[in-house]
């Protein structure tokens, strides 16, 4: 019973070092973002609203390990990461949110393949 007690603690650490690591580079990529925002509105080349995007969905990124750190993720508590990261790419160009929408929706299905081979199937959600 003692093994299981220590083990149990080690998957606690393991579990709140990876929500406060995932919730650190959440903020620190909004951050960065928003510091950034001017450069991201004033160019009018695609590439750097691409570029935007795709950094908005690290966000979307960053939310997902830190809930799914606590919990298993389901629908609502994706669209409630969903929203606030293509909130924030649609503060830079709304070019950004389109792109930042769609890389996400790109990490939901990786998510949900790497969670077949590591489970053996997906969970329903």
């Amino acid at each position: 019973a003692e093994g299981l007690k220590g083990m149990q603690s080690v998957q606690d650490r393991v579990q709140w070092s990876s929500a406060i690591l995932s919730g650190l580079l959440l903020v620190i990529t909004f951050s960065l973002l928003q510091v950034n925002s001017s450069a991201f509105a004033a160019h009018d080349a695609s590439g750097i609203h691409l570029l935007g995007g795709a950094c908005s969905s690290l966000v979307f990124f960053f939310g997902v390990i830190c809930v799914g750190s606590f919990k298993e993720v389901h629908w609502l508590e994706l669209v409630l990461v969903l929203a606030p990261s293509c909130l924030l790419a649609a503060t830079l160009h709304r070019v950004c949110m389109t792109v930042c929408g769609l890389c996400s929706l790109a990490m939901c299905f990786y998510f949900h393949t790497v969670s077949k081979q590591c489970y053996g199937k997906a969970k329903r959600v």
